[in-house]
């Protein structure tokens, strides 16, 4: 299982080193939320202060940029129930 954290404000996707040592080199991934995938190619790797910040930093994670999310076509934020609505 990957954690996936949603990100419009981050332009690329991106995911730490545990997401790395899970991926060859030129492997797509794909993340399925809900009833949706995304496929995700050229994945950057960033050991980011984040993924420390919510514990994630020895599991595979994902910062979900609006790279991704665009390719989804609308979506919208539900902050009041934390929610990612497609």
């Amino acid at each position: 299982t990957t954690r996936v954290l949603p990100d419009t404000g981050a332009p690329q996707s991106y995911g730490n080193s545990a997401l790395a040592r899970r991926l060859s080199p030129g492997t797509s991934l794909w993340v399925r939320l809900g009833s949706t995938g995304i496929e995700l190619t050229g994945v950057r790797h960033a050991d980011h202060p984040l993924f420390d910040a919510w514990g994630w930093r020895d599991r595979p994670a994902l910062v979900l940029g609006v790279d991704a999310l665009r390719s989804v076509g609308r979506f919208s934020l539900d902050t009041s129930r934390g929610r990612l609505v497609l």
